[in-house]
């Protein structure tokens, strides 16, 4: 992770930080609409309220971007996917996508949409948090080998095994909502550093399947290392083939919250099992709620510990679409 702030890292950090003085803007992606890529979008340079609709088309959108920028409570930044006539979401997708030559962003490699560190627009966890961002009613897929990218220089790129449909590098105030999360080496990852946490992400109403890598028990459907993490009103089904990942994993010496529906195979029985394994210096706990389908984070003190709990009467996932705009 970069932890160098350049004098234009500084000035992008005032400017982020100041106060909104522009009308939040929407920017439309699509047929017909003012923008035709998503690479259009000027990703760089969005504040606080603004929204991206990105419209179902009948093929996808092999584009990927970086989110970096600053939103409020009241004015989050929200990329949204507009539904098809049949309820279809917009698929953007990792393979063979191309990246905006204005962005500048580093680990591109690890997710077809990144939330994190960047050079360009500047972002780096300390004068710079990306926060209030909300991504929804869209299908990201095909992050991982052997899956290639073309890079903001026109270079091409590969994906590691450990790419990520969305990779959250650092941020705060994140919710991913009504997207489906497939076909990558890790279907959702959230990551935080020493020097950075990732604090309060939200995981909703996602479908989340065939994520992780033949032969190997590193890549998850969900990996989450964040201070809050929530995971609700969702179905998992099984990893990659071959896959011996867990479901839902989530690592971390920070308290933390997890809410998580896991089916195999991909229909939805009433049970899930809910798997973690923490390192968390509290006294040791392990909760559940048959009424309310979830299960809190067992907990150590100071060491390591995996449990699965199964739990009944989980609450039937929600497939369908949401709203459409």
């Amino acid at each position: 992770m970069r932890l160098s702030i350049p004098l234009a890292g500084l000035l992008a950090a005032s400017l982020a930080a100041g106060a909104r003085t522009a009308e939040a803007l929407t920017h439309e992606v699509g047929p017909g609409k003012t923008y035709a890529n998503v690479g259009d979008v000027p990703w760089e340079s969005l504040n606080a309220g603004d929204t991206v609709l990105i419209h179902h088309r009948a093929t996808p959108y092999k584009e990927k971007f970086v989110l970096s920028r600053v939103g409020t409570p009241s004015a989050p930044i929200t990329v949204r996917g507009v539904l098809g006539p049949l309820g279809e979401r917009p698929v953007l997708d990792g393979n063979g996508a191309t990246t905006r030559p204005q962005l500048d962003y580093y680990s591109r490699n690890r997710g077809v949409i990144k939330i994190g560190g960047s050079t360009a627009p500047f972002a780096d966890g300390i004068t710079v948090m990306p926060q209030w961002i909300v991504i929804e009613n869209l299908e990201i897929r095909s992050a991982r080998p052997p899956y290639s990218f073309t890079g903001p220089s026109g270079a091409v790129e590969n994906y590691p095994n450990n790419a990520s449909t969305i990779y959250l590098e650092f941020g705060e105030n994140v919710t991913v909502r009504n997207c489906v999360l497939h076909d990558s080496g890790n279907g959702f990852f959230a990551f935080s550093s020493d020097q950075v946490a990732t604090r309060n992400v939200l995981l909703e109403g996602n479908y989340i399947f065939d994520n992780g890598n033949t032969g190997s028990n590193f890549e998850h459907n969900v990996y989450t290392e964040a201070t809050t993490s929530r995971i609700a009103r969702r179905a998992w089904s099984s990893a990659t083939t071959g896959s011996r990942a867990e479901t839902a994993s989530s690592t971390s010496s920070m308290p933390r919250t997890a809410r998580s529906c896991a089916t195999t195979p991909a229909t939805a029985p009433r049970s899930f099992t809910a798997t973690w394994s923490s390192s968390i210096p509290t006294a040791a706990t392990t909760t559940s709620s048959s009424t309310a389908g979830t299960a809190a984070a067992p907990t150590s003190s100071g060491r390591e510990r995996s449990t699965s709990t199964t739990i009944r009467s989980c609450p039937t996932a929600r497939i369908g679409p949401a709203s459409s705009a």
